[in-house]
This record gives C-alpha cells, structure tokens and sequence, in this order.
C-alpha cells in the first residue's frame, strides 16, 4: 500500500514538474518563465527527497533556486527597468 502511494505522488509531482518545465519554454513573458523554473525544480527537489536523496534535494534547493534562478529574476527584472 505504501508504495502505491509513494507511486501515485510521483506521478503527480512528476507531471507537475513536466508541465513547469513546458510552462519555462512556451511562456512570452521572462518573469513568468523564470517563476515557472522555479516552481519546476521546487517539484524536483520535492521528487528527489521522497527517493530518500536529502542532501541532492538540498543541495538543488540551496544552488540552483537560492542563486541560479534569483539571479535571473533580478536581471531581468533590472533589465526592464533599463528598457
């Protein structure tokens, strides 16, 4: 019973993370792409910790949200401004 539900939650969040991660390409508008980044790897990091990965979801949680992706919300976000 356990590992249908640990199935069903990957199911979900994997398709949340897929259509996220469409959302980043088809998106006109680069705020609403780069959130969308964002939430597409908050679903990652959600599928890695329930695979018993901490320290990877950490890590993915810390690097690539905590700088990566807040460094291009505030470039584009200067960017608009310089426009």
């Amino acid at each position: 019973m356990l590992f249908f539900m640990y199935f069903f939650f990957f199911l979900i969040f994997s398709n949340f993370a897929l259509f996220f991660s469409l959302f980043v390409v088809f998106f006109q508008n680069p705020m609403y792409s780069i959130l969308s980044l964002i939430v597409s790897i908050l679903f990652s990091v959600v599928i890695l910790f329930m695979f018993g990965v901490e320290f990877m979801s950490f890590v993915y949680l810390v690097v690539y949200i905590g700088a990566i992706a807040i460094l291009f919300l505030f470039i584009v976000m200067m960017l608009k401004c310089l426009v």
